[in-house]
């Protein structure tokens, strides 16, 4: 609206007429301006907006290159000095520093930190933000900064570095500034002689401007007193250059700016006088394509883009004006060149080169006994005694004593692991994130924003470390055991090979149930231990072919928990069987204790007349089948729980991540055990059919000792089912492999230990020949006998 009010103003006299507005110096405010004229249907010319993405706005032109001119300017420099890591630093609200940065990033030819940007002047807490960024500055390792800061936060910056100056002892980095046209080189730096050490050497880009076109626009000015003696902002700008009298000394110079205001008003004067020849009668003071129906956008492309090649002549000297299509200042077509400047140690700038944009070596830099710039040389590349000494301050990057590459980019060993970022800063807020550390972080970690950050559980780092990517993806669930993994296939295997040798044994047993050695040995004990053994295998085998659910979780816990239930319970009622009967025999001699019985008497002598021995015998071990059977069911709906386990770059879900807990599902086990042990120690000297009891007390202390030994290893080893980024990427499937194999053996024992030699009579025929003496009984025939007593 203010832009509006402003040209109706001026449209209230007759003779005016509004064909265009020059602005503004900020591209953010052209931005916003032009916008405003584009409503108008006004052309809008910038002398100084260098924003590329202005290029995109309708009927806006500027007088002064694109930043995307500028940046290629600033990657010769760069190559030119090999500065391999940059950051800039900007000012907030600006969006030039962010779109340079950009371009910049887009050539991909160096590393580029994130930028930094300094408060604008009138915020509150300037100072202390300004504090800050400045000391981050002195902190950083990058080789450079391409400094975009405004004009007005230029010498605060300069005075931050001066406080932190007398605060620091010993010498600081140079900051190998590569500053635009913000940075004026007309700006006296000899107030900061105390930080030359810290500018020596910083570039400042500006444009050319010719000594005639200098001296020519100057004389225009003060001749404008002439044309106009009310001129008020004359005197102003004399008072201010401090020029007496307004008169030109030899060694001023005029900002580079003041040349593109010129061109953006003579830009305008020759596109309306050509406007005024194609379209008006020089005779009348009355146009109507002008004072009528003035058509904007026609003018704009017809009579200020649509110009002949070499564009309109500047004011003075011998630049010239030019655009392309969308209004932007064509580099080559106009003076076309880049003064390059460097701040001495005296704080003095020197002129030490210059670029052109003529598609060719576009950088040329100043060498010592050289009246004229130079392609910058490569000393490397040049002949012994033929060196030429640059007659400039040599930037390079930073360097760590007895280090390779640069204090930013260090080239890591091999011994030194992965590298995470610098942390330069005094805070969370300023950071080089483009720079790195010969350190090695953890397998689990990555390098985000600056920060070394753990991966959330089910997550990992991708190849580069700099993201965490999901184990599961698209939804899906591990809810098993590798069944590849080295632990399974070798344990599948063992299990498969015990398996096979169980079975075995039972078909050869099968196979000659008819024989002596075979019918006086328990037959209806068989199917409880020979059944358990095998359940013993298949536990194993089940754990890591079978998905895990509700469901599978409470089947294994019956095969884990029951198998060896089923062999210790039928082994605990033959013991003790062979234990009353020993007693019997002794006549009742109490010394090794009373007559115990698995029922009370008066339920014993209750079945006595109703089942045969065998059939009560099935009965207890059933009995205990059924108690072990409802602890498995109570200990399953308060244990059995699905749990997420994260070992290295894997994510499973289990049914308990605890194998020791497992350990309270087998309390009544371990009771049959005992009691088995008990009895079989109790009964080794007893005289049994082939020795029986000896082969039993003998199985018996072998699981003892495997129990005990598998037990110590697995609460070793297991940590209590807590896996991170530091356990090995197949541990829990070695965890429960060592589990699965020592319930295995336990099995496999107890079928090998008692039954082998049983086979081995048998294959000789020699089973005759291992009864016992003359008058010897079998447990059978001695069970009457026992119950007498």
């Amino acid at each position: 609206m203010a832009v509006k009010d402003a040209i109706d103003k001026v449209s209230l006299e007759p003779d005016n007429v509004i064909i265009g507005v020059i602005g503004a110096a900020h591209s953010s405010v052209t931005k916003a301006l032009a916008k405003a004229t584009l409503g108008l249907n006004l052309p809008l010319v910038s002398y100084a907006s260098t924003n590329k993405d202005l290029t995109k706005y309708k009927m806006f032109a500027r007088t002064v290159w694109s930043d995307s001119v500028l940046a290629k300017a600033i990657l010769e420099i760069m190559a030119a000095f090999n500065l391999c890591t940059i950051k800039t630093l900007g000012t907030e609200g600006s969006d030039n520093s962010r779109a340079l940065a950009a371009d910049l990033e887009m050539a991909g030819t160096h590393q580029q930190c994130s930028t930094v940007e300094l408060p604008n002047i009138d915020k509150f807490g300037f100072e202390s933000e300004l504090e800050k960024i400045a000391n981050h500055t002195l902190n950083s390792v990058v080789d450079g900064f391409i400094c975009a800061i405004s004009g007005d936060t230029k010498i605060p910056f300069l005075r931050e570095l001066q406080k932190l100056r007398k605060k620091r002892k010993g010498q600081l980095r140079r900051l190998q500034l590569i500053s635009t046209d913000d940075w004026d080189i007309t700006d006296s730096l000899q107030q900061f002689q105390d930080i030359s050490e810290i500018l020596e050497g910083s570039i400042t880009i500006v444009e050319d401007l010719d000594d005639d076109s200098n001296y020519e626009m100057f004389k225009f000015l003060t001749n404008v007193k002439k044309l106009d003696a009310l001129n008020p902002w004359l005197e102003e700008f004399c008072s201010e250059a401090e020029l007496s009298n307004c008169q030109f000394p030899n060694d001023f110079r005029i900002d580079s700016k003041v040349e593109h205001v010129m061109d953006a008003v003579v830009l305008y004067t020759k596109a309306i006088d050509k406007f005024f020849q194609d379209n008006c009668n020089r005779n009348s003071k009355i146009c109507e394509a002008l004072h009528g129906k003035f058509d904007g956008e026609k003018f704009f492309h017809n009579y200020m883009v649509n110009m002949e090649f070499e564009g309109y002549p500047a004011l003075e000297g011998h630049s010239r004006i030019s655009l392309d299509c969308n209004g932007d200042s064509i580099p080559w077509n106009t003076h076309g060149k880049y003064n390059i400047w460097q701040i001495q140690r005296d704080g003095k700038f020197k002129n030490i080169g210059a670029w052109e944009d003529n598609q060719g070596d576009n950088l040329k830099l100043l060498y010592k006994n050289s009246r004229e710039f130079q392609i910058p040389k490569n000393p490397s590349n040049q002949k012994k005694g033929k060196v030429q000494e640059p007659d400039f301050i040599p930037l390079a990057p930073l360097q760590s004593p007895g280090q390779q590459g640069t204090k930013c980019k260090p080239q890591c060993k091999k011994d030194q692991g992965k590298t995470f970022i610098r942390r330069t800063k005094l805070d969370d807020e300023f950071f080089d994130d483009c720079c790195h550390l010969c350190e090695q972080y953890d397998q689990n970690e990555v390098v985000k924003d600056g920060k070394v950050i753990d991966c959330e559980k089910g997550s990992w780092p991708d190849t580069n470390h700099t993201n965490c990517v999901e184990i599961w993806k698209n939804g899906e669930v591990q809810n098993f055991y590798s069944s590849g993994s080295f632990p399974a296939v070798f344990l599948i295997l063992v299990l498969t090979l015990s398996t096979m040798v169980i079975v075995g044994y039972a078909g050869f047993f099968f196979v000659k149930r008819d024989s002596n050695c075979i019918r006086k040995s328990g037959v209806q004990y068989f199917p409880f231990i020979f059944g358990g053994a095998l359940l013993c295998q298949f536990s194993g085998i089940f754990l890591f072919i079978v998905p895990f659910n509700g469901f599978s979780c409470f089947i294994l816990n019956l095969l884990i928990g029951f198998s060896p239930t089923m062999i210790f319970s039928a082994i605990l009622i033959k013991t003790h069987l062979i234990h009353t009967i020993f007693i019997g025999r002794l006549d009742n001699d109490q010394s090794s204790g009373a007559n115990l019985q698995m029922c009370p008497s008066f339920i014993e002598r209750n079945f006595e007349g109703k089942m045969s021995m065998r059939t009560r015998q099935i009965v207890h071990v059933t009995f205990l089948l059924v108690v072990q059977f409802f602890i498995i069911v109570i200990w399953s709906s308060v244990m059995n729980d699905l749990t997420d386990i994260y070992p290295n770059n894997r994510h499973i879900r289990v049914c308990i991540a605890d194998l020791n807990k497992y350990f309270s599902l087998h309390i009544f086990n371990f009771f049959l055990i005992f009691c088995c042990t008990l009895y079989g120690y109790l009964v080794r000297n007893v005289p049994s059919e082939y020795n029986e009891t000896k082969f039993i007390s003998f199985a018996m202390f072998t699981v003892c000792i495997t129990m005990s030994a598998g037990m110590f290893i697995i609460v070793t080893i297991n940590k209590y089912g807590i896996y991170d980024h530091n356990s090995k990427p197949y541990e829990p499937e070695v965890h429960a492999a060592i589990f699965s194999a020592v319930l295995s053996l336990v099995g496999l024992a107890v079928v090998l230990i008692m039954y082998t030699n049983k086979v081995v009579l048998i294959l000789k025929g020699g089973e005759e020949r291992e009864k016992l003496g003359t008058g010897s009984r079998t447990i059978e025939q001695s069970v009457v006998s026992s119950n007498q007593y």
